[in-house]
């Protein structure tokens, strides 16, 4: 028997806030390629490849929730993980998505579980798209629409 329930319960928001600011595939790369090495804005951008007006905006994300913290070195500003509470997310997202720790650097083994592998295109049921006459397209079922 466990016990996550009664760990979970009195910080149950605080844990939620972090896992949405992760819930982005650019702010868990930077949180990643920051995990790896001390990296200045220049070198994030290389690295992962996000442009600088949204790398920018993804950093303060991650600098308001205190998962990562900067030092200005001259007219440098350099980003790495603060504390544990990074590095430990950082592993455990590793673990539980390869079954194995990575060493830093190892992007190779980022690959989804076995179990997602085993689900073909037929089984998931996808809008079809009708082109009308109008020019405007249609899309059955409407995937944002919630009445039904």
């Amino acid at each position: 028997m466990s016990c996550y329930h009664q760990q979970f319960q009195p910080c149950a928001s605080e844990m939620a806030k972090v896992l949405k600011v992760l819930s982005h595939p650019n702010r868990l790369l930077l949180l990643a390629a920051i995990g790896d090495e001390e990296l200045s804005v220049g070198d994030l951008e290389t690295k992962t490849g996000i442009k600088q007006p949204v790398l920018s905006r993804e950093l303060a994300r991650l600098r308001e929730e205190k998962l990562v913290e900067t030092e200005r070195l001259s007219k440098r500003i350099i980003y790495r993980l603060s504390g544990t509470l990074s590095e430990n997310l950082l592993k455990a997202l590793c673990q539980a998505w390869s079954h194995q720790a990575l060493p830093a650097g190892n992007q190779s083994a980022l690959q989804p579980p076995s179990s997602l592998s085993s689900i073909s295109a037929t089984d998931q049921t996808l809008p079809s798209v009708t082109n009308t006459s109008r020019k405007r397209l249609k899309i059955n079922p409407d995937p944002y629409r919630y009445d039904h």
